[in-house]
């Protein structure tokens, strides 16, 4: 739970609204929530750094999740 609290999940109505206005506008690019904005950029801007922080990501999630998986 805590994990999921900390990607800050945005209710499914709240997520169509906010996608269809950028749709409605011909944004090029869509991403919702805005706060992955950063993420995107990292990826264009140097692709090792984002290569390097999705890895350490995914080790963390994996730490965290492993008290959950069936034995």
């Amino acid at each position: 739970m805590k994990l999921w609290e900390q990607l800050k999940p945005m209710d499914p109505p709240v997520f169509a609204r906010k996608t269809l206005r950028k749709v409605a506008r011909n944004v090029p690019i869509i991403i919702v929530p805005t706060w992955w904005n950063l993420f995107w950029l990292v990826e264009r801007l140097s692709p090792r750094l984002s290569l390097w922080l999705r890895g350490r990501l995914y080790g963390r999630i994996q730490r965290e999740l492993a008290p959950y998986r069936p034995q």
